[in-house]
């Protein structure tokens, strides 16, 4: 994809963004504008100065903030979701510090952040991939889990903590839950290569030599549950088919004990 083709596309996920944060009672504290005769450098302005979004390459983006006031009030957060100090500054004396990214999500979150909005995405939320059907929406699904898995444990567990906890539903074919990779990935984690309800190690590793689990809701999104670390577990392939299939109230129970374990 060309760099002109990428700025477009920023573009337009971009505009989306504003007009989500302008919906928001008491919204409209910020604005998008374009550099004159830039084909690169988009930027967010009403706040302690302008926050710079610009792409990189093909799903990598460039977040710049442009002044002193703008880094002592978001640095720390940048920082936070980033998991790690400025890639780079854009000017001497360690001014415009710029983060790059691969996650469109640390976008919007810095985005929210800059209006002084609490970060929750909408029930619902249209996103590119599935205009392009259901097996680009997987497809997507399967990058986000990637990106999830590479992260690291301190830097997940925080994520996972803060993540919304209403599952996105999107219209392909038919209604869908999009599952947190981040809340399904510390699951395995925290689980050790342990299932959640039988105990046992996990039958096989990935070729990665990650011990293979797979996230469960205890109580199901479709009925309710929440997409949290308060209600995913690690399980089995066997254990996982027996819970959609038998889903006993001793092994319900069993799981939601094995949560608050967990938590001590």
């Amino acid at each position: 994809m060309s760099k002109s083709l990428r700025m477009a596309e920023l573009k337009k996920r971009l505009e989306i963004l504003e007009r989500e944060i302008r919906s928001i009672p008491g919204g409209g504290d910020i604005w998008l504008d374009q550099q004159p005769g830039s084909a690169k450098h988009m930027y967010f302005d009403g706040g302690a100065g302008k926050m710079y979004v610009k792409p990189r390459g093909i799903n990598e983006y460039e977040i710049a903030l442009s002044t002193n006031p703008l880094v002592d009030e978001m640095g720390s957060f940048m920082i936070e979701q980033c998991g790690k100090q400025p890639d780079k500054y854009n000017h001497p004396g360690r001014r415009e510090p710029c983060w790059w990214v691969t996650d469109f999500e640390i976008v919007r979150r810095a985005v929210y952040r800059y209006a002084h909005k609490s970060y929750q995405l909408p029930d619902e939320v249209s996103l590119a991939p599935v205009q392009n059907g259901e097996k680009a929406l997987m497809a997507w699904v399967e990058e986000n889990e990637q990106r999830a898995a590479a992260l690291p444990l301190d830097l997940l567990q925080k994520r996972a903590e803060q993540a919304p906890a209403i599952a996105r539903k999107v219209d392909v074919l038919s209604a869908t839950y999009i599952r947190n990779p981040e809340v399904a990935n510390y699951a395995k984690r925290r689980a050790n290569g342990i299932c959640d309800l039988c105990g046992t190690a996990a039958p096989f590793s990935k070729p990665t030599g990650e011990p293979y689990l797979e996230s469960h809701h205890v109580k199901w999104i479709s009925n309710g549950g929440e997409d949290s670390i308060n209600n995913v577990v690690a399980l089995c392939p066997n254990c996982h088919r027996k819970m959609h299939v038998l889903n006993r109230d001793e092994d319900i129970e069993k799981l939601e004990q094995q949560i608050l374990q967990y938590g001590r």
